[in-house]
């Protein structure tokens, strides 16, 4: 399986989205960088982005997976997560 992963500036409701691609198997991962969990904690060390972007993959094979197991609704996770993200998560603590 290849993966593919994409930084997007668009503003999206999910931090991360996930799709697969035809017969050879491409899983391809966005990352939103307008989430509002990436403008208050990846938006000035690249280090910061690399390992939220191995996250967001470890997410999308797992939820690949996941679904190729035969568990129904795996997305839910997908789901919830960037929900959490951007209403109880992307703000600093104060």
């Amino acid at each position: 399986m290849l993966v593919r992963i994409a930084l997007v500036r668009a503003h999206e409701s999910t931090w991360r989205n996930r799709g697969s691609n035809g017969p050879f198997r491409i899983l391809e991962i966005r990352v939103s960088l307008a989430h509002p969990f990436m403008i208050s904690f990846a938006q000035t060390d690249p280090e910061d982005v690399e390992a939220l972007l191995r996250v967001a993959s470890a997410f999308a094979l797992a939820e690949t997976l996941a679904r190729k197991s035969g568990v129904q609704l795996a997305a839910t996770i997908r789901r919830n997560l960037n929900d959490i993200l951007r209403d109880a998560l992307s703000q600093p603590s104060t």
